[in-house]
């Protein structure tokens, strides 16, 4: 993502021409690490992000938790998409210790 949009083109058309190659064979298999070995990075620096509630379960174990119960869902949930502000120093790669604020 860093690279640019030429390297992001690239490596889409290089990923797709993939799974057509592959969905002409009848099949991926990729079952072990011998498969495919790889070093997970984090592909860009993220600055900001805003997430979205992504089920209904979603959104009444958070309301359960910042609002109590009864009050689970706000009056707008099933009206229009509901989105928060998400912190940008919690994306890290896997494996990486995260250390979570308090206070």
């Amino acid at each position: 993502m860093g690279m640019g949009v030429e390297a992001r083109r690239a490596a889409r058309e290089t990923i797709q021409k993939f799974f057509q190659d592959a969905g002409n064979k009848g099949k991926v298999t990729l079952n072990s690490a011998a498969d495919f070995e790889g070093r997970m990075v984090l592909p860009c620096f993220i600055r900001d992000y805003t997430d979205f509630y992504s089920s209904k379960n979603h959104a009444y174990n958070i309301g359960s938790m910042f609002r109590g119960p009864g009050n689970e869902f706000q009056p707008n949930y099933f009206h229009l998409p509901v989105g928060y502000h998400g912190r940008a120093s919690s994306i890290v790669k896997s494996g990486t210790d995260i250390t979570r604020p308090k206070g």
